[in-house]
């Protein structure tokens, strides 16, 4: 088992650490306005941008594990930042996710990360 550190939860910048009772009570306006999109990131909080970029070199590192023979890896991650990486890569994003989902992701040779069963 490896440690890949690119594959943590996005950072949630002023909302780190806190629950969600707090983050309300802290941050009230920044709250509101997440809880009513979240595409509306926090202060300093990580961009999809960030956390799909570092997700999908996680995701190749990985898939560079198996040295070319095609074989499976496992890759554990979190939702929000799974989700940001098969945003980036389809176009779609999916549900909020429950634990234990699953999704699969096929790398190309270009590594980009593409799987047609991950569309609508």
């Amino acid at each position: 088992m490896l440690l890949d550190h690119g594959l943590r939860e996005r950072g949630y910048g002023i909302f780190e650490g806190l629950t969600r009772k707090e983050c309300e009570a802290q941050h009230p306006e920044e709250w509101a306005r997440y809880m009513a999109d979240h595409r509306h990131t926090p202060a300093r909080a990580e961009l999809d941008g960030a956390v799909a970029a570092r997700m999908q070199a996680a995701v190749a590192r990985a898939g560079a594990r198996t040295d070319g023979a095609g074989g499976a890896v496992l890759v554990v991650s979190h939702g929000g930042s799974i989700r940001a990486l098969i945003a980036a890569a389809t176009g779609w994003r999916p549900a909020p996710m429950g634990n234990g989902d699953t999704y699969r992701v096929t790398l190309g040779p270009d590594d980009v990360v593409r799987d047609p069963a991950l569309l609508p």
